[in-house]
């Protein structure tokens, strides 16, 4: 609300993780939205209770590095390098984007006719730039203090979180990784909230190791 003003203090030892968020009025002006995860502490005094505060709902994105190290002072921004999921994610999900898409036309067969016929297509066309798009999107770092997740297109987000305040890793592994010698590796804390990291389509080497990393901090 414009007439109402909040002012908050969050000691920096109960941040659990640090949120980016860009969506497009963001990108279009060289923005970004940033709020931090706390655990416990909250008005309610309930004990666990997650919260998640504004920090900066509207930042250039030139100040945003500095602010992130500000919050975590060993957590630089700028300097990280992000790493790609699996090769084959891409096709993975442009494939079962295409029987998506494949499936809705079929069941469009009663309302368009034979229009479904070019329907069809462009469904499939836009599926498999969305999956492009998609694995784009997603990236991943690990570094000596902390773990970093990135996913989105038109709304991106980016996940930090303190290795010291990792309470579980998960490593997860549907029939379809097993097929692809896939895996996904997933990481709560106390203050877990939107856009956890849960980082999709990793060869299951690269998963085990990354698994084994993060848990020597869980």
């Amino acid at each position: 609300c414009a007439f109402t003003r909040v002012t908050a203090t969050i000691p920096l030892r109960r941040v659990q993780a640090v949120k980016i968020a860009r969506g497009l009025g963001h990108l279009w002006t060289g923005r970004a939205a940033v709020r931090v995860e706390t655990a416990g502490g909250g008005a309610s005094g309930k004990s666990g209770r997650s919260e998640r505060e504004w920090i900066a709902p509207i930042l250039p994105v030139s100040e945003l590095d500095q602010l992130v190290r500000q919050i975590l002072p060993d957590v630089p921004l700028e300097t990280v390098e992000w790493l790609p999921v699996a090769d084959r994610a891409f096709v993975r999900r442009a494939r079962r984007s295409s029987m998506v898409a494949f499936v809705l036309g079929l069941a469009s067969i009663p309302w368009t006719g034979w229009w479904a016929a070019a329907i069809t297509p462009v469904l499939v066309v836009l599926g498999i730039f969305l999956s492009r798009q998609y694995v784009r999107g997603l990236g991943w770092a690990r570094t000596d203090h902390a773990m970093y997740f990135r996913s989105g297109w038109l709304r991106r987000n980016i996940t930090i979180v303190p290795l010291p305040k990792i309470q579980c890793v998960q490593l997860i592994e549907s029939p379809f990784d097993r097929r692809h010698a896939m895996a996904s590796v997933s990481v709560d804390t106390a203050g877990a909230g939107a856009h956890r990291i849960a980082v999709p389509y990793l060869l299951r080497p690269v998963a085990d190791g990354l698994r084994a990393a993060l848990a020597e901090h869980a």
